[in-house]
């Protein structure tokens, strides 16, 4: 029956849409991932976890699209029938490294969104919480790669389709899937709405901070991708025909890796989006006056970006320097660079010191604190 050719599904494949999805996330990652490390080295470096964490995701993902090219010209995407035997095992060998990179592409993704946040606040609930949830995550990759290596006995079955091999059934592979797929949503989201709990209190308008919490929560659309994936689950398994089952469940492993990883590196381009931002009047410039240089700088600045007194003058003493020197101020310097008359600086630092004093006497030192999460990233 099997061999009747009128009963043999269309010899059509996946592949070219699952490159295409692939390659064009992958271009996009490439570009906010280049933007980051270029604002991280500029003026001077200030690299952190973060960003080693997220290199590691790009430089997997990358990695992958070359695995996941070289299984789809051995057939994945196309009916098994139509492939040859010895083609469908290289296919498999592929797909098998590139999901196991896939579980530690995803997981340093979420590390970086972490090791962001730990640099908000530091008190010792949010630091344990945000630590058990990078535990969590590296201990889900540990366990999914495990299982991977175990499904079957010996390994080398899952590409050689060796008949005496011993596998997991269906049902305990799936409920595996199922579990590292509803742990990572879970991360996910609570990831992406934990800065909300604090750009709410920033000193800003309410479009402001509705804009920067949809920046910071970006990270729902791979939680969305995950759930699209996960109802791809059911095709894993033993099959007859897993390279054309399996194209869509990779290929929604894919879009919610590479969107974790856009959704980790737009937050960190705080300049730029300002910019961006300011010219669709998304942002507001009240409160705000512009440099000589045409940017834009908060006289409410240390609240806006929770800056301290000591850096204030710091920028203080860099902009008195008769303009000199401009290019190696630092963006978040929130100080002219042009020369401003003597009344005004008095003027300047009066109305500082005051604030300062207010936040410290009042509650609001909460809203300075709320304003890490911009300066953060």
């Amino acid at each position: 029956m099997a061999d009747n050719p009128s009963l043999r599904p269309p010899d059509v494949s996946t592949a070219p849409k699952m490159l295409a999805v692939h390659s064009f996330l992958l271009a996009i990652v490439l570009i906010l991932y280049a933007a980051r490390i270029y604002t991280r080295l500029q003026p001077s470096p200030h690299m952190g976890w973060d960003d080693y964490t997220i290199s590691v995701s790009v430089v997997l993902a990358t990695t992958r699209l070359g695995l996941i090219a070289g299984a789809c010209a051995h057939g994945l995407g196309r009916h098994t029938i139509y492939v040859a035997p010895e083609e469908a095992s290289v296919a498999f060998h592929l797909i098998v490294i590139a999901m196991a990179m896939w579980c530690w592409s995803v997981a340093f993704v979420k590390v970086s969104m972490a090791c962001m946040l730990l640099r908000i606040k530091n008190t010792p609930g949010w630091q344990w919480f945000l630590w058990l949830g990078i535990l969590i995550q590296i201990g889900t990759a540990i366990a999914a790669n495990t299982t991977q290596l175990t499904y079957c006995k010996p390994l080398r079955s899952l590409w050689s389709f060796d008949p005496n091999a011993v596998c997991w059934t269906t049902k305990n592979s799936q409920a595996a899937a199922y579990t590292t797929s509803i742990i990572n949503i879970i991360i996910d989201i609570m990831l992406s709405l934990l800065p909300i709990t604090f750009i709410r209190l920033m000193h800003r308008p309410l479009r402001e901070r509705l804009v920067l919490a949809l920046l910071m929560s970006l990270g729902l659309f791979a939680s969305a991708a995950a759930i699209i994936k996960t109802t791809f689950i059911k095709d894993f398994g033993p099959s007859t025909d897993n390279l054309y089952n399996y194209s869509n469940l990779l290929m929604w492993n894919t879009i919610e890796e590479l969107i974790g990883i856009i959704a980790a590196c737009i937050p960190t381009l705080k300049s730029p989006f300002e910019r961006v931002l300011g010219h669709l009047g998304l942002m507001s410039s009240r409160g705000e006056t512009r440099t000589a240089y045409g940017e834009r700088r908060s006289n409410l600045g240390y609240l806006q970006y929770g800056d301290t007194t000591s850096f204030q003058m710091r920028s203080l003493r860099k902009s008195n320097a008769l303009g000199k020197g401009a290019d190696a101020v630092s963006e978040e310097s929130i100080l002219p660079t042009r020369v401003i008359k003597e009344a005004d600086m008095t003027i300047t630092k009066t109305t500082e010191v005051a604030l300062v004093e207010e936040m410290k006497d009042q509650d609001s030192v909460r809203g300075a604190e709320a304003g890490n999460v911009w300066k953060a990233v």
